[in-house]
């Protein structure tokens, strides 16, 4: 298997998770290329691949006939490029042994009342609900930093927007250049 293949794969194995989530938008259940940008949303996160697919893609076997119809072009829009950021750098196994911890402890357990935000406290990545950032579901965050891990990333950075807009949390592979942004997304 080629390297296109395995991150194909890692993107796929993502998508595959919130398969019922992107049953009613079809046209989200792939990686875009436009403009030669890579792009993926489950309209809870949004991709920034820059160059890494030289097609679009797509993905939990369909075909491009199968997943046609309206992608938003603008998506690039949902990068952030303003905002007032607290950038910390991690080492991506150790926030996901994090992640694996909290799931051993049971935290993972209640979905509709445990959701947890990753602030940063004197340079540390620290889980906990805090009331001045936007909380994250520590199992879509484990499955984003699995499927960054996959694409072969080692190293991150974690971007808190202080201001709370509409990009709360960005993740950026310090290796691939892939950003994550945690959102709720609109797409328009």
């Amino acid at each position: 298997m080629d390297q296109l293949e395995k991150k194909i794969k890692a993107v796929d194995a993502y998508a595959k998770k919130y398969k019922k989530q992107l049953a009613p938008r079809p046209a989200l259940n792939q990686i875009k290329v436009i403009d030669g940008k890579g792009y993926f949303t489950d309209s809870h996160v949004a991709f920034y691949f820059n160059d890494i697919f030289p097609e679009s893609v797509p993905l939990n076997n369909k075909t491009i006939e199968q997943v046609d119809g309206y992608y938003p072009t603008d998506i690039e829009y949902l990068i952030p490029t303003k905002g007032t950021f607290q950038t910390t750098e991690h080492k991506l196994c150790e926030v996901l042994d994090s992640l694996k911890e909290g799931k051993k402890q049971g935290l993972w357990k209640d979905t509709m009342t445990t959701f947890y935000v990753y602030h940063v406290i004197d340079g540390k990545l620290i889980v906990g609900k805090n009331e001045d950032f936007h909380n994250v579901d520590p199992r879509r965050f484990y499955h984003v930093l699995n499927c960054l891990k996959k694409l072969g990333e080692k190293t991150i950075e974690v971007s808190l927007n202080l201001k709370k807009t509409a990009q709360p949390i960005v993740i950026t592979g310090k290796e691939t250049g892939v950003k994550v942004v945690f959102a709720p997304i609109r797409v328009r």
